[in-house]
């Protein structure tokens, strides 16, 4: 008895390929990288497990890397943003010992690492889409990446809050 999704002959076989390779490209990973923020780093590591199971880590990591990175814009701008309030609080001298200090250092530091996250994330996003895949080098970067990214967030959030 013959199948249908048994391919008969090398041309049978090629579109079947094809045919899975588009069903993976067509499905979106941005839904994973939000998914990714949500309570870091369960989130990220449950979108991960997600995206291996649908094979279609080479896509997500790319997407996690930048949507990630943006977070970090946004927690620079944050920082740089209290820390006018911060010196207000410094300047008023009926609060003892309000000498805290947001440092620009941190702000600075975060704003190149949100960079190159973003540079690198659309660089290797535009080769997974382009090739359909990452080598295994690319995908350990922006691993990497992602965890960096997890271990300066919570240093930058402690400074702030420390610093209110």
């Amino acid at each position: 008895m013959k199948e249908e999704n048994t391919p008969q002959t090398l041309g049978d076989l090629d579109n079947l390929i094809e045919k899975r390779e588009a069903a993976v490209k067509t499905k979106s990973v941005w839904p994973l990288g939000f998914l990714s923020t949500v309570l870091p780093p369960f989130g990220l590591i449950l979108a991960i497990i997600i995206a291996i199971k649908s094979e279609r880590l080479h896509f997500f990591l790319p997407v996690a890397v930048i949507i990630h990175s943006l977070f970090l814009f946004l927690l620079a701008g944050t920082m740089y943003g209290l820390s006018s309030v911060i010196e207000t609080i410094n300047s008023i001298e009926a609060i003892e010992g309000a000498n805290v200090n947001v440092s620009s250092n941190i702000i600075i530091l975060a704003i190149i690492v949100g960079i190159l996250e973003f540079s690198i994330g659309l660089i290797y996003r535009r080769k997974s889409v382009r090739d359909g895949f990452l080598a295994r080098m690319h995908m350990t970067v922006l691993f990497l990446l992602l965890v960096v990214n997890l271990v300066i967030v919570p240093v930058i959030i402690t400074k702030i809050f420390s610093a209110i």
